[in-house]
């Protein structure tokens, strides 16, 4: 329970202290997939426990094991995408040891965190004392400082766009071609507005003021999460509302739309 204590909050040890005896009689978990289940007890610490207790054969992957174990693969991926760091974890597992393993687990995982402390540091690594520095690609490379590869997580943000739906009663929908340059560049969609009274102010000379509003559809770009509002406006025929082309169903299908727009019109 040590490391609960080290590395989350007290009310999470109090509440996982809880879980124990309610759903485990009181008997303190010995896997990794169990203890992860207990209340503020994430992967690492779930196998760190499993393993230097109970000596289950899983890998850890805290901060100092990471950059041990991407200085000694030479693992230049960035570690900011979550996929690569998936392909460490099960780099890790395969470096376990193989033999009398509940004993050697323990002082294998300690040994990789006791290494990332003292001497695969951030800055300065003693490699020179490192004892595996034999097959140690960052070694070789004479560069240990550029692992691991991390960069700087972009903060993400949110819009809030406006769509003009409008449709006739064959099924027809006004498109308009996107700039070849910014979010969705040269596809078609649907007008986009930054406002609910833009769109009111580009519909009302072309229109009566029929507008329904329809749920609002979340789109997560990479860094950005996009909240669109549709806006639907019905016309009995093709009166056009200014840069745009009707389209039919038929034509829809084969023209390049953003994801949400298609589905949004499918």
């Amino acid at each position: 329970m040590e490391w609960l204590g080290l590395l989350q909050p007290s009310r999470n040890l109090h509440r996982a202290a809880q879980d124990v005896m309610a759903l485990h009689r009181g008997k303190f978990p010995r896997d990794a997939l169990t203890l992860k289940t207990l209340p503020g007890i994430g992967r690492s610490t779930a196998a760190a426990v499993a393993s230097l207790c109970f000596g289950e054969p899983i890998a850890i992957l805290d901060a100092n094991v990471k950059r041990v174990l991407t200085r000694y693969l030479g693992f230049g991926q960035d570690l900011a995408v979550a996929k690569n760091e998936k392909l460490l974890w099960e780099k890790a597992q395969t470096l376990l040891p193989t033999q009398h393993v509940t004993q050697a687990m323990p002082h294998y995982t300690q040994g990789m965190m006791d290494l990332g402390a003292t001497l695969c540091t951030p800055k300065n690594p003693q490699c020179l004392q490192c004892p595996v520095k034999e097959n140690c690609k960052a070694a070789k490379e004479g560069k240990p400082e550029n692992y691991p590869v991390k960069t700087k997580k972009l903060k993400r943000t949110s819009e809030q766009l406006w769509l003009l739906y409008a449709k006739t009663k064959n099924g027809e929908v006004w498109m308009v071609q996107r700039p070849q340059s910014g979010i969705w560049a040269g596809l078609y969609c649907l007008p986009v507005f930054e406002s609910y009274e833009a769109l009111q102010a580009f519909v009302k000379p072309k229109s009566k003021l029929d507008l329904q509003d329809m749920p609002v559809v979340k789109h997560v770009l990479t860094h950005k999460d996009l909240y669109l509002h549709p806006v639907a406006l019905h016309l009995n025929n093709h009166k056009s509302l200014g840069q745009g082309h009707w389209f039919d169903q038929q034509t829809i299908a084969g023209i390049g739309l953003p994801a949400p727009i298609r589905k949004l019109v499918a």
